[in-house]
């Protein structure tokens, strides 16, 4: 939470005051269990990956996750296509890094997609589901 004097763990240190539950909650740490990579095709000149990702908020309950899912089809010239799905909570983005055979680099976003609202973490909330994109190059 934040508000005009910072956010609320800044608030917390200036204060000097530690509430007995905050103990309990800074120990709460979200899973990683239901992240999964899966190579679906590679045959040296083009290949399929698919990332599909789901993961509860400890403070929240189980009903609302983050989740999305993403499809990279890669091309040895190059091109490349991504497309996926994630929910409109909370703010998602994509980037891309380029490694140049001569070890040079860039790195550069290509996909914000601004939250819509903390109720859309439920999925059967009206107006929520999720936003779909691709990325063609």
């Amino acid at each position: 939470m934040r508000g005009s004097s910072g956010s609320w763990s800044a608030r917390r240190r200036k204060s000097g005051r530690r509430e007995p539950h905050d103990r309990e909650n800074a120990r709460k740490t979200a899973t990683g269990s239901r992240f999964h990579v899966r190579s679906l095709s590679n045959n040296g000149r083009y290949g399929r990956v698919v990332i599909e990702h789901s993961v509860n908020d400890p403070f929240c309950t189980s009903l609302a996750d983050v989740s999305y899912a993403n499809q990279q089809d890669m091309y040895q010239n190059g091109k490349h296509w991504l497309y996926g799905s994630h929910d409109k909570m909370p703010t998602h983005e994509m980037y891309r890094q380029d490694i140049y055979s001569d070890g040079t680099s860039s790195v550069r976003k290509i996909l914000t997609h601004k939250l819509k609202s903390p109720q859309c973490l439920v999925a059967a909330v009206p107006g929520c589901g999720t936003w779909r994109y691709q990325y063609v190059r």
